[in-house]
């Protein structure tokens, strides 16, 4: 089969802002859990949740009616079963989403010039 050069895809037909967005999306990708984990041992973030993360793949999995015992085991189950957030974190969130609602919208900050 023969294949033309406009066939293929390549990096020429990409504006320069695709291939910088593409990039820089690729590179949060990749960076996200190493820099999540670097600023929890400094103590700027909070540390990881695993539990947390295997009780929404248990709920995930009984949506589509399946068995998380027989996937994750019955102690990650047993365990995302029993687990409930902490009052520190819901308070982290409270206060976060309070700050977020105290700031003004775009238009309300800017002068009006009519």
């Amino acid at each position: 089969m023969n294949q033309t050069y406009d066939d293929v895809m390549c990096g020429n037909c990409l504006t320069a802002a695709e291939l910088i967005a593409a990039q820089v999306g690729f590179g949060v990708y990749v960076a996200k859990d190493p820099l999540h984990r670097a600023l929890a041992r400094v103590g700027v973030a909070p540390a990881l949740d695993l539990v947390k993360r295997d009780r929404t793949t248990v709920q995930f999995l009984r949506s589509l009616e399946l068995d998380p015992v027989e996937i994750l085991g019955v102690e990650k189950v047993a365990a995302a079963d029993a687990w409930e957030s902490t009052p520190a974190w819901r308070q982290r969130r409270v206060r976060a989403r309070k700050l977020s609602w105290a700031r003004p919208i775009g238009s309300q900050s800017l002068i009006n010039a009519q």
